[in-house]
């Protein structure tokens, strides 16, 4: 009998804080656009770190050190945008953009794992074409994502 009251209370507990988990109350379709805008101004840090990585000068750990400090930013950002609460109309495109953002993270660390010590940003490239078309994949489906979900502060200019 008490075991069954544990086991109460424990799923009382975990139904009564899913909520808090993902952020707590639903944001508005306009609030949490204008807060996941906010949040994607990370996305310049990223990139930054990402042009860093195709530096001229850049070879071996620098290289790798610029893609996984670039894939670092991006967990980061998704990390952020989990923690809000989309309206339900739009859990599911959110959804999909925070696997797109942690496939591309990953991406680039297989970018950084495969780079040499001597190796140019296009020498890793050159090397490694199926990843980088697995990239440019996802790269293209955020972007759709990102313009269905209204999320112009997640885009960066070209």
């Amino acid at each position: 009998m008490l075991a069954r009251h544990r086991l109460l209370v424990v799923t009382v507990l975990v139904v009564a804080l899913a909520p808090a988990c993902s952020g707590g109350k639903r944001l508005t379709r306009a609030d949490f656009q204008e807060r996941a805008n906010k949040e994607c101004g990370s996305l310049q840090k990223a990139s930054d770190e990402f042009a860093k990585a195709q530096a001229p000068g850049a070879s071996g750990t620098d290289v790798a050190k610029y893609l996984h400090a670039g894939a670092e930013e991006l967990r980061k950002l998704v990390d952020r945008l989990d923690r809000l609460a989309p309206p339900s109309e739009m859990e599911d495109g959110v959804d999909d953009l925070l696997e797109l953002l942690s496939d591309y993270a990953d991406g680039l660390d297989k970018l950084s794992d495969r780079s040499g010590s001597q190796q140019t940003f296009q020498d890793v490239l050159h090397e490694s074409s199926g990843t980088v078309k697995r990239l440019n994949n996802l790269a293209e489906r955020a972007s759709t994502t990102v313009a269905e979900l209204g999320l112009i502060g997640c885009i960066l200019p070209g």
